[in-house]
This record gives C-alpha cells, sequence and structure tokens, in this order.
C-alpha cells in the first residue's frame, strides 16, 4: 500500500517555480544616454562588446557615449559614482585625451549611484 501524499497544490506549484536568479545590476549607459538626450544631444553608444574576450571595449578605451549637438562634441564614461576617481585616471592616462580637448571635445564622467530607491548622477567634467 502507497503513503497518503499529504503535500498540497501550494507545495506542488512550488516544486514547479523555477529558482530565482540573482539579478544583474542595471546596465547605467542608458540612464546617461537619456540624460543627454533630455539635454538636446544626439547620442551614440561606441562601446563595444568582443564575444570572443567576452569584454566590453571603450572608444579610445575611456569613452562610452558620444554626443553630438549643442555646438559641441561631448564624450561620456559612465560608471558608478563610487568608480569616479579611477574612471578620471583612465582617461588622462590614454593616449587620446590631449587630441580631444585640443579638438575641443568637452568631457564627463556620469557616476550613479541609488539613494532611497532613486538614482542619482554626479557629473564630473574634465
Amino acid at each position: 500500500m502507497s503513503k497518503p501524499d499529504d503535500s498540497t497544490i501550494e507545495d506542488d506549484v512550488q516544486a514547479l517555480v523555477k529558482p530565482k536568479r540573482k539579478k544583474k545590476p542595471a546596465s547605467l549607459t542608458p540612464r546617461s544616454m537619456a540624460e543627454m538626450r533630455d539635454r538636446g544631444y544626439v547620442v551614440a553608444v561606441v562601446e563595444h562588446y568582443n564575444a570572443f574576450t567576452r569584454r566590453k571595449h571603450d572608444l579610445f578605451g575611456c569613452i562610452d557615449l558620444l554626443c553630438i549637438g549643442n555646438n559641441e562634441t561631448v564624450a561620456v564614461q559612465v560608471t558608478s559614482r563610487n568608480n569616479i576617481s579611477s574612471r578620471r585616471g583612465k582617461i588622462e592616462e590614454t593616449e587620446a585625451y590631449p587630441e580631444m580637448l585640443k579638438s575641443g571635445w568637452r568631457i564627463l564622467i556620469h557616476g550613479w549611484d541609488k539613494e532611497g530607491g532613486l538614482w542619482r548622477l554626479k557629473e564630473v567634467e574634465l
């Protein structure tokens, strides 16, 4: 004789539900894109993903977004708020940095964090 089944429908449903996956952190690039578009710029993503190396590569090794409009060109590096200073060093050490400045580009670092459920932007201009 078999034992009576003590399980409930809720137990059966829980057994079928897939385990929750860890959430990936939200990409900050779309937030900066929206911010720059709101300021009147045409925005292009200039970083790309290399599937072979499984890494993202920035324009000149330091730029994620290139924005044109308002009679200027703006290069934006997007990061978390905690990494602003390291990104600043990364930009200033690149070979292209002096040329970007000579070419009249504005260079911004967008540092994002979340406070009280709301996203905050700290912008640093080089």
